[in-house]
């Protein structure tokens, strides 16, 4: 970020990246016909796992203003990309811009009720799964015990039936949830589980883990599903899956 190297992007026409992140300055620098900015967000570990606030958003609408003003096209990103809050940014900007199409101000109000959806779950007595479900210190981690016991595709699965809530009750080491239509047990006493959908009783012989099975576990703390997969997985014979 020097006089010398932006007269080098501007000789050259090379747009300088113009970004929003906690080590470099928000800086605004035209040095091509077109713009570039990128917006990473302002978390913890990693940066990326962050939400921008209106408040935070609305300084950048004057400079985009100026930017577009000064340049043929600009091109904006954001990568906070966690939980879906890159593509709301990213709308809500465009409609601070006054640029929003019809279809992308219904998405971006379908996007708002969803998160108020997990919002509410998470109040409730269900946790809204975050990053750092799939996080958990240690070398145990949930994603890849979950994979190991059921397949990418229905941890895939599984993880979008957990954002949309589900209910869960815990009681005396026995884990209870409704997903839908369907319930799913976890006895770790026992060392039973437990379910009635169509896809978890084809696969029983395997003990494959459905996505409805998927979805409790990632709903419950790291702190109870880890122990819950460790088991599973160390004491497979031990386990009853039943339909």
């Amino acid at each position: 970020m020097r006089g010398e190297a932006l007269d080098l992007l501007r000789e050259h026409e090379v747009a300088y990246t113009v970004v929003d992140e906690p080590l470099l300055p928000p800086e605004v620098h035209v040095t091509a016909p077109f713009a570039y900015l990128r917006w990473h967000g302002h978390g913890s570990d990693p940066w990326y796992n962050y939400r921008y606030a209106p408040e935070e958003l609305e300084p950048w609408v004057p400079r985009l203003q100026e930017v577009q003003g000064r340049t043929i096209r600009v091109f904006g990103y954001f990568n906070n990309h966690f939980h879906g809050y890159a593509p709301e940014n990213c709308l809500e900007v465009l409609e601070m811009l006054g640029a929003l199409s019809p279809e992308q101000r219904t998405t971006l109000q379908r996007m708002r009720e969803h998160r108020e959806g997990i919002l509410r779950v998470a109040h409730g007595r269900v946790k809204a799964t975050t990053l750092e479900d799939f996080a958990a210190p240690g070398e145990e981690r949930v994603l890849p015990l979950l994979q190991a016991l059921s397949s990418k595709g229905r941890v895939d699965r599984g993880r979008g039936i957990a954002l949309e809530g589900l209910t869960v009750d815990t009681q005396d080491g026995v884990v209870r949830a409704a997903v839908g239509r369907y319930h799913v047990t976890l006895d770790a006493g026992d060392r039973v589980v437990s379910h009635d959908c169509e896809d978890w009783k084809k696969h029983l012989p395997k003990g494959l883990l459905c996505k409805h099975v998927v979805a409790v576990l990632l709903t419950l703390p790291a702190a109870e599903s880890l122990p819950l997969l460790k088991a599973m997985q160390e004491e497979r014979e031990a386990w009853t899956f039943t339909g």
